[in-house]
């Protein structure tokens, strides 16, 4: 049972930990967005964002924000995961146009599309 949570619940990855990253449309609500993130670990923490967009620099933060550096991220290769190299983790996409799992690379974002 979960008796209290801390800031730091909400913060996934770590030193070469993969962390998949999506958004999703609340498609009750159209104007918010959930940002979510899982680390690929026995844990399997997890963070989720309400956001009323998913522009480039909102994702950023929120990854800033959720995903400590030096993490490994997996995404798609929607044009608002374009910025992300800056933060101090490692980027790798998926086409999810061409393929569900990056052919040669491994690549993916199904754990997190699964919640």
């Amino acid at each position: 049972a979960i008796n209290s949570l801390t800031a730091d619940d909400f913060i996934i990855g770590g030193k070469n930990i993969i962390c998949e990253i999506d958004k999703s449309k609340f498609k009750k609500y159209k104007d918010f967005w959930i940002v979510e993130g899982i680390e690929r670990t026995e844990k399997k923490k997890c963070f989720f964002v309400l956001t009323n967009n998913r522009e480039a620099a909102t994702l950023r933060n929120i990854i800033k924000q959720h995903v400590r550096e030096r993490s490994i991220i997996h995404t798609d290769k929607w044009y608002g995961y374009s910025h992300l190299d800056s933060l101090n983790m490692k980027h790798h996409r998926v086409n999810h146009s061409k393929n569900r799992i990056e052919k040669g690379t491994g690549v993916h974002t199904n754990n997190i599309e699964r919640l």
